[in-house]
């Protein structure tokens, strides 16, 4: 396996335009859920982003409010609960503040990032929820195999 050729545009800083095409998804999401239309898609999408932002945090040492991603945290893990048991609904708008302030790190921390970067930690992201989706399907028992006798 020879080594990966790493081109200028993989070497060179998003640009702006790239960052403002990853980062509207996120908040169309947030709007979507500020509305009281969330789906599952916006709530993964945000979460997305909080992996990303994790990953960008732990690898380039950058200085964030560390206790507002451990809110964003808080506030994902419930909207998804709720979503599981009660269907996809609306934030409050103290929630949804907290999630503006991940999509601002978020945001910054894209700034200035090289290309490759990024690519890499989005194939890191795609192989976990791989891995997890993965699981899940390992633990759910073939169909017709219940134990139960007819």
């Amino acid at each position: 396996m020879g080594r990966l050729v790493l081109t200028r545009e993989m070497l060179l800083p998003l640009t702006a335009q790239a960052v403002r095409a990853i980062s509207l998804p996120a908040h169309l999401a947030l709007v979507a859920l500020r509305q009281g239309l969330g789906k599952h898609d916006h709530a993964a999408e945000l979460v997305q982003v909080l992996c990303r932002t994790n990953l960008m945090v732990r690898q380039t040492g950058a200085e964030v409010d560390v206790r507002a991603l451990g809110a964003a945290v808080m506030v994902l893990k419930s909207l998804m609960e709720s979503g599981r048991a009660h269907g996809w609904q609306s934030v409050s708008e103290p929630d949804a503040e907290v999630i503006a302030k991940l999509l601002t790190i978020h945001d910054r921390l894209l700034e200035g990032l090289p290309r490759r970067w990024y690519e890499g930690a989005q194939q890191m992201i795609a192989r976990e929820i791989r891995q997890q989706a993965l699981a899940v399907l390992d633990s759910v028992p073939p169909q017709g195999s219940s134990g139960a006798s007819a």
